[in-house]
């Protein structure tokens, strides 16, 4: 069993109750250290190659550690939603892996915790040594190299889409960097549409009355911005009394919580209505549903939630806001080329679109018959259980000049992302 008592996670066997775990059972650990990852940690547990297995979710403690009511949130509808979640320390998640010796540990943290922390995890176990895979996170675009030479420290990089696995290729050719990737679906989309065909179909006709904006806690940030939203929607609500619009919320924003929820939506609500600029009954706030979840709409709007994949395998009309820009740091870069971009006047106009079909089969909506992750999981596993894995440590081709060049690469990246945190905070607490 790889659960004890406080430092270390509670496990869910996956697979048939029949009391006789197969031969090829697995102890598996996962760890994240943000919202997003434990959501796809607790994801890719579930899709394990096999059955039968012991599995452990764990949360690195940090300065993006999910609180409660995010880490309930990503949870939700996954095996580990009854179960404590710890979070621990670096020293505590080494000591758990030497104790438990699990036969893979799924890596899923920033880039430079992969690369600390992978050396450590690999030693100290002896001569069987677990097998290390980390992912990218949805979403990432575009594929850096600083993700690529962390993350080439690890046994197996997996990708959810050709163009990961393209960039992950050029950057490794480009740099001399071995990284072994392998692609896999992304395994919370629903099944009902997980690869599109290489030619337009015709559109499915949703539930004709409902519109879902899927609401973040982090874009847009600043007030005004996220008033504007609120207007077009409450202008469309009543220039369309047949539609419902639905502002799904996550379980922070519902319960106001953070100091980033100072501009919540239902506290702007409240204040538009005051203001007598949008009317108390425009809009349905829901939330401890994930927006994904609600009945089919007739279209979904979001600015860059992650949940808009799944309304797409869904096949919902989909618009992702670019009226606050298209760039990296809003996590919709990704959907340049989709035709799914579109602005608040799209909204109010209900013009919802599918994704191109040449898009989505290279952007997470492959057919799963490219898969290849599983295959090589199992070949890694084999090779650790016969103790045939070699350590993991620096990555070829970093000598000390180009230590030296990534720190200071690592400090102008750093430096950039103060200033877009002043610019954001002072948008943040304007009028």
């Amino acid at each position: 069993m790889l659960t004890q008592p406080d430092d270390q996670p509670r496990h869910a066997a996956v697979g048939p109750a029949t009391g006789v775990r197969p031969a090829r059972a697995l102890t598996v650990l996962a760890v994240a250290d943000t919202e997003a990852r434990v959501r796809l940690s607790a994801a890719m547990l579930g899709a394990v190659p096999g059955e039968g297995h012991t599995v452990g979710l764990a949360v690195l403690n940090g300065p993006h550690t999910p609180t409660p009511a995010r880490l309930r949130a990503a949870l939700r509808s996954t095996p580990q939603a009854e179960c404590q979640v710890p979070v621990l320390t670096r020293s505590r998640l080494r000591r758990l892996v030497r104790k438990r010796r699990p036969d893979a540990v799924l890596l899923n943290c920033s880039a430079d915790r992969v690369a600390e922390l992978a050396p450590h995890l690999a030693s100290g176990t002896g001569r069987r040594r677990p097998v290390l895979v980390s992912a990218l996170e949805p979403l990432s675009s575009p594929v850096t190299e600083a993700e690529v030479r962390a993350r080439a420290r690890t046994d197996l990089l997996v990708v959810h889409s050709h163009r990961e696995l393209t960039e992950c290729a050029e950057l490794a050719e480009r740099t001399g960097v071995r990284v072994n990737t392998a692609l896999a679906t992304l395994p919370y989309l629903p099944r009902t549409r997980r690869s599109f065909p290489l030619v337009p179909r015709q559109a499915v006709v949703p539930a004709p009355n409902r519109i879902v904006f899927a609401a973040q806690a982090d874009v847009p940030a600043a007030r005004a911005d996220r008033e504007r939203v609120l207007r077009a929607l409450s202008e469309l609500a009543r220039a369309r009394p047949d539609l419902e619009v639905v502002v799904a919320l996550d379980d922070a924003e519902a319960g106001d919580e953070g100091a980033s929820e100072a501009h919540s939506y239902p506290r702007l609500r409240r204040h538009l209505v005051e203001e007598g600029a949008a009317g108390a009954d425009d809009l349905v706030f829901r939330s401890g549903v994930p927006a994904s979840r609600l009945a089919r709409p007739r279209g979904f709007v979001t600015v860059s939630s992650p949940t808009v994949l799944e309304a797409v395998a869904r096949e919902v009309p989909v618009v992702l806001l670019s009226d606050f820009g298209v760039a990296e740091d809003l996590h919709n870069a990704a959907f340049e080329g989709s035709g799914t971009l579109g602005t608040l006047d799209d909204v109010r106009a209900v013009r919802f679109r599918a994704p191109s079909p040449y898009w989505a089969v290279r952007t997470y909506f492959h057919p799963e018959t490219d898969d290849d992750w599983a295959e090589r999981f199992d070949a890694l596993v084999d090779r650790s259980r016969d103790g045939q894995l070699g350590p993991v440590g620096a990555v070829e081709g970093e000598g000390p000049q180009r230590r030296v060049g990534t720190w200071a690469r690592n400090l102008r990246t750093a430096l950039t992302a103060c200033g877009r945190l002043r610019t954001a905070l002072q948008r943040a607490s304007g009028p």
